[in-house]
């Protein structure tokens, strides 16, 4: 069974919209697409989240520090490495 997902995108001037997807996938390539595209890039993105028919938040960006990060699920970070000895 495929999921259903909405993508609810908020642009600088407070505009929302919102993009509906169906399956991993499609909302892999759409997350991609508003997250590293030309409208990220030039910065009249302020925040873009996805959630599952369940109404669950699975991913979530906001404009900070100059850029669209990805806040949520967390990013993947490098454990320290552990002293020697």
């Amino acid at each position: 069974m495929l999921d259903n997902y909405t993508i609810h995108i908020t642009f600088l001037e407070g505009q929302p919209h919102q993009e509906y997807h169906t399956g991993h996938e499609a909302l892999i390539s759409a997350l991609r697409r508003l997250v590293n595209g030309p409208a990220a890039a030039a910065g009249i993105i302020q925040r873009v989240q996805a959630v599952d028919s369940l109404d669950s938040t699975v991913f979530l960006a906001q404009f900070l520090r100059g850029k669209l990060r990805p806040v949520f699920p967390r990013p993947h970070v490098a454990a320290p490495t552990p002293p020697a000895g």
